[in-house]
């Protein structure tokens, strides 16, 4: 199997997750449903420390329990923050949602890191793992861009 199917595979799910509308509106959802601006900044806070707090142990977890059972687990608490989303009416549901939001964004980041730098391993190209790296972080930062 080529290993480097999976570095291309990783910048495919990255450019299309990106493509996602909703995060257009999602803002004007949350304001339709009682958030403030005061409030929506507090949920901002909570998913940064989130990610900050998880992100080198979801490292960790994903070096001992899999990469692909973690970023299951990543998809499923995108699903069920969509869920909480749909019926979320006060300040706590919107918290909950960035924090699952959060442990699902340092799930998945620590896992497809993981699995990206042992992709380059087997292929021999560890080495280029910081520029395959930027090239995915590329595509966050164009969508936040855009979306600011």
């Amino acid at each position: 199997m080529n290993c480097m199917m999976n570095v291309r595979k990783r910048y495919a799910i990255r450019f299309f997750h990106n493509l996602i509308p909703a995060y257009v509106i999602e803002r004007l959802f949350w304001e339709q449903r009682g958030m403030t601006v005061p409030m929506v900044v507090y949920t901002e806070i909570i998913y940064a420390f989130t990610v900050v707090l998880l992100e080198v142990p979801s490292g960790i977890i994903a070096d001992k329990w899999g990469r692909k059972k973690l970023i299951i687990v990543s998809a499923f608490l995108g699903c069920c923050e969509f869920l909480i989303l749909i019926y979320a009416r006060e300040f706590i549901h919107f918290s909950l949602v960035v924090f699952l939001a959060g442990v699902g964004r340092a799930a998945g980041s620590g896992a497809e890191n993981a699995l990206l730098y042992d992709s380059l391993f087997s292929d021999g190209s560890e080495d280029s793992f910081e520029k395959c790296l930027g090239f995915l972080m590329l595509w966050i930062s164009q969508r936040q861009f855009w979306l600011h």
